[in-house]
């Protein structure tokens, strides 16, 4: 709605995305001029340069439940000054700062999973304590301008929250004895209680096994130990060749919103050798004659007693 304030009368309107009121001003520069609807005559425009100007939002991408974020405003002041910061999260205040209301400059409004730590933040950064999983979302601060134009200027960031899993398990291991060429490794990594679910990728020394290799398998995404996260599992499996002798690093890392974490074993790998090895690479296709027949050729005095194997 227009309406007048005197001789050289301002134009004001209700802008519904900003706090508070806005004076309307013409298309141009600093100095161009408007004009007086009521009397013909030009006025000079309360110009930018006079006014507050957000020029972005800082925050941290993504931030962590459990960490503190420190939110920070880009802006200039302009020549008349600055009147109140205000933040706000999905649209409601939840921080203020306005030098005039001393002694309370600063006020915490107690949003739900917005936690203030008001002997951090100022005019330029918000600092939250712990965040919640419920504290993310679109995130706007707003600048206003001292007399007398009061004019406010904003920008908005969204804030993405996640729950970092627990440090990554590898399970199916073989602890009892060395590994050996020709042997499958079989191992399965496990991520619990993220949010989003934790990426996984297996790492043989330095080669990567991801979710597109053939040797890869993802297993079911399970929910986790409370609401809202889960548990990623991921199993890969590899036979031993000659190349990983003597031993083979074995690492498995998590992955949710590029924040990484890890696990890692060095496993024992031994050639196969001796008649040991003969059985425990093919022992599984051999027939009993020809089981007599190996070991009477490790035994010549059993050469007598060799049963005459069918062709």
């Amino acid at each position: 709605m227009l309406g007048r304030s005197g001789k050289n009368e301002k134009y004001r309107r209700e802008d519904t995305e900003l706090t508070g009121d806005c004076w309307h001003t013409f298309p141009g520069d600093s100095n161009a001029q408007g004009v007086d609807l009521s009397l013909g005559q030009p006025y000079i425009q309360l110009g930018s340069a006079m006014d507050a100007q957000v020029h972005k939002v800082l925050l941290p991408q993504p931030g962590v439940v459990g960490q503190s974020a420190q939110l920070e405003c880009v802006w200039a002041a302009g020549s008349q000054g600055f009147y109140s910061v205000r933040w706000y999260k999905n649209g409601e205040q939840f921080y203020s700062f306005v030098p005039k209301n001393s002694p309370q400059v600063k006020v915490d409004h107690k949003l739900e999973g917005v936690s203030v730590e008001l002997e951090q933040s100022d005019e330029r950064v918000v600092t939250l304590r712990e965040l919640r999983m419920d504290s993310g979302g679109n995130y706007k601060c707003e600048v206003m301008s001292e007399a007398p134009t009061f004019k406010s200027s904003f920008k908005s960031e969204n804030m993405t929250v996640i729950v970092l899993p627990k440090a990554p398990e590898l399970s199916g291991l073989q602890n009892r004895r060395p590994y050996r060429v020709s042997d499958q490794l079989n191992v399965t990594c496990t991520a619990r209680d993220a949010s989003p679910p934790a990426k996984l990728t297996f790492y043989l020394d330095d080669q990567p096994f991801g979710p597109s290799s053939t040797r890869v398998t993802e297993l079911r995404t399970e929910r986790g130990s409370y609401p809202g996260v889960y548990t990623s599992r991921t199993r890969l499996v590899v036979p031993l060749s000659s190349s990983m002798v003597p031993s083979l690093n074995v690492k498995c890392v998590s992955d949710v919103e590029r924040l990484k974490d890890k696990v890692e074993v060095r496993i024992d790998v031994e050639e196969n050798t001796g008649i040991g090895s003969f059985f425990y690479s093919g022992g599984s296709r051999l027939t009993p004659c020809l089981v007599t027949l190996v070991l009477a050729l490790a035994a010549p005095a059993a050469l007598a007693t060799v049963p005459r194997c069918p062709s």
